[in-house]
């Protein structure tokens, strides 16, 4: 018994949503354990000197920018999710690999998203102290993440490695081959 072709567009549409959810499940779950066992207990060393957790509450993006644009982010985050679920809808099967990506961004923007609009920040909590550089005593360190923000940047990762070397039109040429 052979599938059509929606059936596999189908097939991906739901990994993609389950994919997105448990992105999305696994980050709420990661911050309330978080918010619940660490706010005012310091730190929780993971490997030592190298990863450690520590509860952050973040009101601006990555690296420390727009501290306190809580609405603009929102805003931003809110327009991200809903290009991607057109772009979802309209890619038809696609390559899986993009198809992926794109649920794992949408899942880590809507935990954000939602810890932004219930909270007014998002629960960070993930610290890589192996990562820190002093420059002329001003020391730069890695920014403290989330379950998140790892589901977005592997999903941009993998959106880049689909548009960089994914396969591009296999179809069939239908055209008649060159004689002599």
């Amino acid at each position: 018994m052979r599938s059509s072709p929606g059936s596999g567009r189908l097939l991906l549409m739901i990994l993609m949503v389950v994919a997105a959810a448990l992105v999305f499940a696994l980050d709420q779950a990661t911050k309330a354990w978080i918010a619940t066992n660490m706010v005012n207990h310091g730190v929780r060393p993971i490997i030592a000197g190298m990863v450690r957790l520590r509860y952050t509450e973040n009101t601006g993006a990555a690296f420390g920018l727009f501290q306190g644009g809580t609405l603009a982010l929102s805003i931003a985050a809110a327009a991200i999710i809903a290009v991607i679920v057109l772009s979802i809808t309209r890619m038809g099967s696609g390559n899986p690999l993009l198809m992926l990506g794109l649920a794992l961004v949408l899942g880590g923007a809507i935990g954000n998203l939602v810890d932004r609009v219930r909270l007014g920040y998002v629960v960070d909590f993930v610290e890589v102290t192996a990562l820190r550089a002093d420059f002329s005593g001003t020391v730069y360190t890695f920014p403290v993440f989330n379950v998140a923000d790892s589901a977005i940047t592997v999903g941009v990762i993998l959106i880049m490695a689909a548009l960089l070397f994914g396969t591009h039109d296999a179809r069939p040429q239908t055209s008649a081959p060159l004689e002599d």
